[in-house]
């Protein structure tokens, strides 16, 4: 009961910096940053509180934090997650950069394979099919930052629904992973 107190505590100090974009989506705004993993990561907790207790109190915030994350994928129009919405006084910071997070994006499609394991609406696996298509064809299963999270999405992905092309890019970033990590001659 403590854990799940101290889970609660924590959901409500990150209140304190919760903003909306509009009336349907909302994001944590600290130390001047606004982004993908921000939104992502607290909803881990609301997620893993809601299956524990059954309860829906944290369903609108995060229903509000998937559609800031949506909102930040259709950005590019590819499939792709955008990294920030604003950072330090920036909305583009990525483009005047040329930056984006390895990591965000896949702790973004986690957050979503718990929405879609929690309430089945479409949108999240279809959001998650156009990352799969744009993050397979792409450089970033080299990106060690983004292969752990991802392979936790989805694989969460198969378990829900079965299908092979899930697992098949689970293994795929599984063996470079594993490769890279125990005969890759830099580490």
């Amino acid at each position: 009961r403590r854990y799940l107190e101290g889970a609660r505590q924590d959901v409500r100090y990150l209140l304190r910096y919760k903003k909306d974009l509009d009336p349907d989506k909302s994001y944590f705004l600290y130390n001047e940053r606004a982004d993908l993993g921000g939104a992502s990561i607290p909803m881990f907790t609301m997620l893993e509180i809601r299956e524990l207790t059954g309860t829906p109190e944290y369903d609108e915030l995060l229903r509000r934090l998937a559609n800031f994350i949506l909102f930040l994928q259709e950005k590019y129009g590819t499939g792709q997650f955008k990294s920030t919405y604003y950072y330090q006084g920036e909305y583009e910071l990525e483009k005047r950069r040329g930056w984006e997070s390895d990591l965000y994006p896949g702790e973004a499609m986690l957050a979503l394979a718990g929405m879609f394991f929690s309430f089945k609406y479409r949108r999240y696996r279809v959001s998650l099919d156009r990352a799969l298509q744009f993050y397979s064809a792409s450089n970033y299963s080299k990106h060690h930052a983004f292969l752990p999270w991802t392979i936790l999405a989805f694989t969460s992905l198969y378990r829900q629904t079965g299908e092979k092309r899930y697992a098949n890019y689970v293994l795929r970033l599984s063996d470079y992973l594993l490769t890279e990590q125990n005969l890759g001659e830099r580490d």
